[in-house]
């Protein structure tokens, strides 16, 4: 097999599963301890399950602008995760 007999679908699929798959990886253990330490009393750190899958879930749908940055790169990786578990925090008005 070629690597030009390669369908272009398969080639898009396999970098956004891989990007995506990275970018959770190397995103979540890092937002539950913060939420944890930040957080304690929120509804989504006593459902970490549910938490978790609306996380990936949506993270799916922002995963062009986001996605490759948390996986290159530890800086930017931090600052999401200080950004999300602040947003997480905020009160609703």
């Amino acid at each position: 097999m070629v690597l030009s007999e390669i369908p272009i679908w398969q080639w898009v699929a396999t970098i956004w599963l891989s990007t995506w798959t990275l970018a959770i990886w190397r995103t979540w253990s890092r937002i539950q301890e913060r939420m944890e330490v930040q957080l304690p009393k929120h509804s989504m750190t006593k459902r970490p399950f549910l938490h978790f899958l609306v996380y990936t879930t949506c993270f799916n749908m922002i995963l062009i602008l986001a996605g490759i940055p948390l996986v290159v790169s530890d800086k930017k990786r931090d600052m999401w995760v200080y950004a999300y578990v602040k947003s997480l925090g905020k009160e609703k008005t």
